[in-house]
């Protein structure tokens, strides 16, 4: 006789809970909890993964990860969602759920990879590789846009590169053999990649360069190209796709202000053909290095006017869907500031960053955040000893941002790849610096599908002294392993 509570109950059920186990793996049993499929699998450490089966239960039971227990996010009698461990290096791991009555599912061994990683994209003797955009695609991996330069022979191709969700290279291509530059690259609404650049003038504008946008497809391959310019020096610095599938380009032309430049902004449709075109300015020079689209289709844009030639102020201007001016600001705090990249906040505001130099030479990297209609409400400069700049800013969902770009303060002789966050009023949170005994730098910035930060640039420390195409995934802290 078993009298509950007692050993020998303990051990009956111990007993039936096994053979309900031994039965399930076989098949002969009933109410089994069994895992059919996990996805994604392989499948990104610190990410959330789908458990499907049967018998799980109404109620939530345990899911163990390498016999260790991980958070349940959702529960059902066919489906559960949990997240896998963060700190889990690349390897292979058994997951198992615990379902009613303390039954025990057959164990599902799941491939996992780390989600962290420092790539370098070596190129041949005498050739110069960097990339300018990075974007994660569907299959967690990445896609990144940049150019490859023979220093030879003095020519260059767009490069593009699909990576693996570790950064691995799955397939290369290299664009135009008319010696186009990409400056900037952006992701469709069709799943394909646009590009923005220059190239000398051989294509009949009768200018010193044209601007360049390249329409490429999901696998790398270029479906048009067009030309923008008018007789001038043309360049296109910064593209952003719209929703209407078209996009929006900005930079400088020399081809309206008499060789002095003015900022340049147009929109294309998406088959590459000019809706409008703009150039703002007046005396000096005016250009535009970044353009971002508002929640509400307005358009905002980033740059440098020099309306003397002894001082550079920071340059903002808004324009409506149309291309009307809607207001534009230069700031002026007694040092020369450029603005290298924008985007709209999560107040509506707007921030921007860049660098800022005194006279004495010093330069440290720039922010200055803005209310709605452009006016500061504050700013930071960020650095050591040595020059200092940003290049591109994320805003993050609690109202703070994060910054990448590049920083010499560290050794005052090599820069190193620069990564920063900040709360909404640009208190540091927290910073680092990547790279080695070369330079190294970060030219795109861009959230990862797990919650960490990619960013994508060159390397000098880790490969040719003249530079490889460079790839930093981190995670939500910024935290990266030492060296490719």
């Amino acid at each position: 006789m078993i009298v509950p509570g007692t050993r020998n109950s303990w051990i009956a059920r111990r007993v039936l809970r096994t053979f309900t186990w031994i039965a399930c793996v076989f098949g002969f049993g009933t109410g089994c909890t069994s895992i059919t499929a996990v996805t994604p699998d392989p499948a990104l450490a610190g990410t959330i993964v789908t458990i499907s089966g049967a018998g799980f239960g109404p109620s939530a039971g345990i899911v163990t990860y390498d016999d260790a227990p991980i958070a349940v996010l959702t529960w059902s009698d066919t489906e559960i969602t949990a997240t896998l461990p963060a700190s889990k290096p690349d390897g292979q791991y058994t997951l198992a759920v615990t379902g009613p009555g303390g039954v025990v599912s057959t164990r599902h061994t799941l491939t996992s990879y780390p989600g962290t990683f420092q790539r370098r994209f070596p190129c041949g003797t005498g050739e110069l590789e960097y990339f300018v955009s990075v974007r994660q695609t569907a299959d967690q991996g990445f896609l990144l846009i940049g150019n490859l330069v023979d220093q030879i022979h003095l020519g260059s191709h767009v490069l593009v590169v699909k990576t693996d969700a570790l950064g691995i290279a799955q397939w290369t291509r290299t664009l135009s053999t008319q010696g186009d530059r990409a400056a900037s690259g952006d992701r469709t609404t069709d799943g394909g990649f646009v590009v923005a650049g220059y190239a000398p003038d051989s294509f009949g504008s009768g200018g010193v360069s044209d601007g360049v946008v390249m329409k490429l497809d999901a696998a790398g391959n270029s479906l048009w190209r067009r030309v923008l310019g008018a007789g001038g020096y043309d360049e296109l610095t910064s593209i952003r796709s719209t929703a209407d599938d078209g996009f929006i380009v900005a930079g400088d032309t020399s081809s309206y202000g008499y060789y002095d430049w003015d900022a340049y902004l147009a929109r294309m449709n998406g088959d590459g053909d000019v809706v409008w075109e703009k150039h703002f300015g007046g005396s000096g020079q005016q250009t535009l290095s970044a353009v971002a689209v508002t929640a509400g289709g307005e358009i905002i844009t980033a740059g440098s006017t020099s309306p003397t030639s002894s001082q550079t102020h920071a340059f903002l201007v808004k324009t409506d869907s149309a291309g009307t001016l809607l207001w534009q600001h230069d700031f002026d705090d007694g040092r020369a500031l450029n603005l290298l990249a924008v985007e709209e906040a999560s107040d509506g505001g707007y921030v921007a960053a860049g660098s800022t130099s005194s006279p004495d030479g010093a330069v440290d990297a720039y922010v200055v955040k803005t209310d709605s209609s452009g006016q500061p409400l504050w700013e930071r400069a960020l650095g050591g000893a040595g020059p200092n700049r940003f290049g591109t800013i994320v805003p993050t969902a609690d109202g703070g941002f994060t910054l990448a770009g590049e920083t010499r303060s560290a050794t005052l002789v090599d820069y190193d790849a620069y990564l920063v966050r900040l709360d909404g009023t640009g208190n540091v949170l927290w910073e680092r610096q990547f790279g080695g005994s070369g330079d190294d730098t970060a030219d795109d910035l861009q959230p990862a599908l797990d919650g960490g930060w990619v960013m994508a640039g060159r390397t000098g420390s880790f490969g040719a002294a003249s530079g490889d195409g460079y790839l930093v995934k981190t995670d939500s802290a910024g935290n990266a392993p030492e060296q490719p």
